[in-house]
């Protein structure tokens, strides 16, 4: 199995997982006069042996992504974390730029205090679109090998 392949297939057991905690929660408990369509207990016993596949596909992911180079000196956990602290500073500097256009606009009156921001608001927008691009770039790089690389 791929390694891309393996990853679609733990995003479907989270699915499956989240769908069958609601039907256990809807199958928990029931009025005294009815049978239930399908029994908790059989509902949960599944769950836990998915839990426990899922377990097994996360923990051979996660080996393979600590051994597969994607550069000669990074390996594929490498560049999640960079890509995942790329969002994360993505998301700030977007939540920043929101805060200014917020702040800039609350002035109604002419008489009302003007809020100008202290932040180059065109230097906020290039370094979001260099991030945005270093993170298309990086996930190119991760797909590409996550359907080169077999699963360990």
């Amino acid at each position: 199995m791929r390694l891309a392949e393996a990853l679609i297939k733990r995003k479907e057991l989270f699915n499956t997982l989240s769908s069958l905690i609601e039907r256990i929660g809807e199958e928990a408990v029931i009025p005294e006069d009815e049978t239930p369509s399908e029994t908790a207990a059989e509902l949960l016993e599944e769950y836990d042996g998915l839990v426990s596949q899922l377990d097994d596909l996360i923990g051979r992911i996660n080996k393979t992504n600590n051994k597969t180079k994607l550069t000669e000196t990074k390996t594929l956990s490498d560049a999640i974390i960079k890509r995942d602290m790329l969002k994360l500073k993505h998301n700030a500097y977007e939540s920043i730029l929101n805060n200014i256009a917020y702040s800039s606009r609350k002035r109604v009156k002419k008489d009302e205090v003007k809020y100008l921001s202290t932040l180059s608001v065109p230097g906020i927008r290039k370094a979001l679109d260099n991030i945005a691009k270093e993170i298309r770039e990086l996930n190119v790089s991760l797909q590409a090998t996550n359907w080169a690389v077999e699963l360990e």
